[in-house]
């Protein structure tokens, strides 16, 4: 750097004093071409050579610009300095490689945040009771499910983007809380339920349906498979990166075509036949099994019985002849052993336990 420096003042001094020669002349132009100053400081010198020419000459008859003083001098190596050093210090990129740089940048750039998401996964909670166990839960985003015997619902530990999806396998009463920006989804294995805010009950296998204590429910009836898979396809890196919005429940419902689905409001019911896919809505309260209000309306008692272990958590064993036998039994809140005499008087018949199971017997229907 200083040796560059040192030859442009000294192309300078002999340009001044007019001893350079044709091939230090065409080097020095070469510098000014460089440096937009030291062009105007030629221009400078230049017209000073016109002022002596026509014989402007200093006080004492000496000629003022043929040699360079100590001052000047030293002024000139300073603004060498300043015209050289930042060429030195600062190295001009190419413009080729300004654009595989912001490319560079990008993938860096995602692969960072791929790291962080890969870091980060979303981590779910698993709540699973046995026969007879009843549990309160309070969701990330305050909602109150009730979890009734032998089932089991999976949430994450926080609700994040534009949806709240919960998986239930059994029965469950939700209490969601209010959040039109976020509708929260019931997944379940032949059916999901979409809801903004609303209490509902969820039964999803022994007596598939929704039942609708306040607010409006959307039933659509769709393999869980299926909308896990579109959920699987928009966690990819495009998703996390921000190139592609991350799928929500119901896009399965459009992605897959046309699918059977019902609107239920309060009092009212839907009942889901897993095999033909038909929803049919009823009139009803939804059931209040977690008060232990009990009540069926022509239904199996092979099918109570089923739910009745479920909530209460002892074996029930049922005769053939009856199993098939649709009854209707009101809401009651009592030991099982007096449901099932119930029971087995609406059909002429009998309940015993034996050793850890009820057998109920009666008339054929």
């Amino acid at each position: 750097m200083e040796n560059e420096s040192s030859r442009i003042e000294a192309l300078l001094r002999k340009y001044r004093s007019d001893t350079i020669s044709e091939a230090e002349r065409a080097e020095l132009l070469g510098h000014a071409e460089k440096h937009e100053t030291l062009k105007a400081l030629l221009r400078d010198m230049r017209h000073s050579f016109g002022e002596a020419t026509r014989g402007n000459a200093a006080p004492g008859g000496a000629a003022p610009h043929d040699v360079l003083d100590d001052t000047r001098a030293t002024r000139m190596r300073a603004d060498i300095w300043r015209w050289v050093a930042p060429e030195k210090a600062i190295r001009r990129i190419p413009r080729w490689r300004i654009p595989a740089a912001a490319a560079l940048v990008c993938l860096l750039g995602a692969a960072y945040f791929l790291q962080r998401n890969a870091a980060e996964p979303v981590v779910w909670q698993q709540v699973a009771t046995t026969a007879g166990e009843q549990q309160r839960l309070v969701l990330p985003d305050s909602s109150v499910v009730y979890l009734n015997g032998s089932s089991t619902l999976s949430y994450p530990q926080e609700f994040g983007g534009t949806q709240r999806v919960v998986h239930l396998a059994g029965e469950a009463f939700f209490d969601v809380s209010r959040n039109p920006q976020q509708p929260f989804f019931v997944v379940g294995k032949d059916f999901t339920t979409k809801v903004l805010g609303t209490a509902f009950n969820v039964d999803t296998d022994l007596a598939p349906g929704i039942a609708v204590a306040e607010g409006k429910v959307q039933v659509v009836r769709i393999p869980q498979a299926i909308v896990q898979q579109t959920l699987d396809r928009s966690a990819s890196w495009q998703a996390r990166v921000g190139l592609r919005q991350p799928a929500r429940v119901d896009d399965a419902w459009a992605a897959e075509g046309p699918r059977n689905e019902a609107f239920v409001t309060a009092d009212q019911y839907v009942s889901v036949d897993t095999v033909s896919g038909i929803l049919e809505i009823g009139q009803g309260s939804a059931p209040n099994w977690r008060a232990g209000e009990l009540a069926f309306y022509n239904t199996p008692i092979g099918q109570i019985a089923k739910q009745l272990t479920r909530y209460y958590g002892e074996e029930i064993a049922v005769e053939e002849t009856i199993s098939g036998c649709e009854v209707t039994l009101p809401a009651m809140n009592k030991p099982l052993e007096q449901v099932l005499s119930t029971l087995a008087r609406l059909r002429q018949g009998s309940v015993v336990k034996i050793q850890e199971t009820w057998h109920l017997r009666g008339r054929g229907c």
